[in-house]
Formats: C-alpha cells, sequence, structure tokens
C-alpha cells in the first residue's frame, strides 16, 4: 500500500515539469496550439527559437482569389457588348428581355397572300427623300441589304420614299442603323445620338377609287396632304420610336397598324417620315425593309 501510493505521489502532474526539458523539446511540441511541419521544427531546433518561424496567412490573400473571376466577367460582358452591335444575339446583358411582337392573324391566315419582302425591287422616291448629307452615300443603300454603309441627312427630321415592285399589304417595316459606328467620337454615351427616334410611315393614296376604299372602312385614318399638296394624300400606317440607346438592337421594326392590315388595301408607295432623332446634327440609316403580303 505504501509502494502505490509513493508511485502515485512520483507521477503527479508538476507545473515546471516543462521548464527542466531542453529547448529541442519545447520547439518540437511546441507551446501554443499550433500544427508545424518538419522544415519548420528543423528551422527552429537550429535557431533555437521555441516557437514556429512560419508566417501567418495574409488577410488579403482570400480576396485575390477572386480577382481572376471578376476580370473575366468584365471582359466577358465587354467582349459580347462590341459584338452586339454588329451581330443581332439575344443576350441579358445587351438588352432587355422583351417579348417580340406577335404576327397579325390577318396576314398568317390569309391564303391570297404570298409572304415576302416587298421592299426586293423596290426604288428611291428622290422627291420625296430628303437630300443627303453626303455624296458618298446615296439613299439606294437603304434597299441593298448590305448594311455596309450609313446614309445620313441633315438634321432631325427627314423623309425616305419608296416605290415598291408591286402593291402590297405591309406587315411591318424593319428599321436599321450601327450606333457606335455613326458617333466614333463618343463611343462611351448611353444614346447613339444620330439615330431616329419618333418614325411615321405612310402609305400613298393612289387615285379616286382608293379614296372610296377608304372611307368605306370605319375607323380608317383620314388622308392627308404631308407634303402640302392636296393632290398628294397619305394615310398613316406605322408609327414608332426606334430605341437608340446602345444596349438595344440595331435592327428594329415596327408593326403596321392591325386596321391597315384587315383592311387588304394594298399600298405601291411608301413614305418613311423621321420627326425627330437622339440629339444629333444629323440622322444616319443604314437598311429599311418593309414585309407584307403581296396580292397575288
Amino acid at each position: 500500500m505504501a509502494e502505490y501510493s509513493l508511485r502515485l505521489r512520483r507521477e503527479r502532474f508538476s507545473s515546471s515539469r516543462f521548464a527542466e526539458q531542453p529547448k529541442a523539446f519545447k520547439a518540437i511540441h511546441g507551446t501554443s496550439h499550433q500544427l508545424q511541419s518538419p522544415p519548420t521544427i528543423q528551422r527552429a531546433i537550429v535557431a533555437g527559437e521555441p516557437k514556429s518561424t512560419q508566417k501567418p496567412w495574409p488577410t488579403y490573400a482570400t480576396r485575390r482569389r477572386y480577382l481572376p473571376a471578376v476580370i473575366y466577367v468584365a471582359i466577358s460582358t465587354l467582349f459580347f457588348f462590341i459584338l452586339g452591335r454588329f451581330v443581332d444575339i439575344d443576350a441579358w446583358i445587351l438588352r432587355y428581355a422583351l417579348p417580340s411582337p406577335p404576327t397579325h392573324s390577318a396576314l398568317s391566315t390569309r391564303r391570297a397572300l404570298d409572304i415576302k419582302m416587298a421592299s426586293e425591287g423596290a426604288t428611291i422616291v428622290e422627291t420625296w427623300t430628303s437630300p443627303s448629307l453626303t455624296p458618298y452615300a446615296t439613299p439606294n443603300t437603304l434597299l441593298d441589304g448590305s448594311h455596309s454603309a450609313l446614309w445620313c441627312f441633315t438634321g432631325a427630321t427627314g423623309r425616305i420614299g419608296l416605290l415598291l415592285s408591286a402593291p402590297s399589304i405591309p406587315s411591318h417595316i424593319s428599321i436599321s442603323t450601327h450606333n457606335i459606328l455613326s458617333f466614333p467620337s463618343r463611343p462611351l454615351s448611353l444614346v447613339a445620338p444620330t439615330a431616329p427616334r419618333d418614325i411615321i410611315v405612310w402609305g400613298y393614296v393612289d387615285g379616286a377609287s382608293m379614296r372610296k376604299k377608304l372611307a368605306r372602312i370605319q375607323a380608317f385614318p383620314q388622308p392627308s396632304a404631308i407634303l402640302g399638296s392636296t393632290r398628294e394624300l397619305f394615310v398613316p400606317i406605322a408609327r414608332g420610336e426606334y430605341d437608340g440607346r446602345i444596349w438595344a438592337p440595331n435592327n428594329q421594326k415596327l408593326p403596321v397598324d392591325p386596321v391597315i392590315v384587315d383592311s387588304s388595301i394594298p399600298f405601291g408607295l411608301i413614305l418613311l417620315e423621321i420627326r425627330s432623332n437622339w440629339g444629333g446634327l444629323s440622322t444616319c440609316l443604314d437598311n429599311i425593309q418593309i414585309t407584307a403580303g403581296v396580292a397575288r
């Protein structure tokens, strides 16, 4: 019994037990609860230091891990932003997720109509068209479909007259312009100042018989002499605003009034009137297309 109590007394814990150990023992086991690698222990033994020489992890290192991701997102956004000005692509970073205007049922269910581009084979009516800003680009570039050049006129208001290849019942009018190329001196602007804004499309009332047909149709807009001559009467068939903001698509469509489509009255002459732009000294376009049902 005495030997057992003596053995317990010898194995009792003493607070000064580690003070008598060599420095190498302290370096290996450590005085703190920090795990140490073998190279760190070896350096501590050689230097005779009781603590680890391993530097703590910098606080800003975790933030640097997100820097490549931020750079990648910025470059991708800029790439698709610039690409969207030349290619008509749908991306949420370039434009609003707006639904396209529905196709009117009058054209989709009418068997006697052949849907095609009425602007193919069309010509420019020079007397109805505003003068060109420069002699290098003529209004004929609006009908070739190449989108290779801009046609501009001075000021914010102007007109473009179109003689279609055959009388047609239009369904919508497509208007396009290059917003970035039209003002290279202001690449960071949120709007394209030379893009058209308020647009009205007129149909020419050809002859007295056509006037009688229009008079029989209720809720049909009354003809007006927009060119100053009572012999040349027009009816508004479409009206809308071209979105000149830089994230908007280049090619935008103006739907024709359903009353015009339901009337089934073809138009052979179209006048596109631009009443305002987005603040530029001139107005520029690069393409005009008229989708219509041509009576057989």
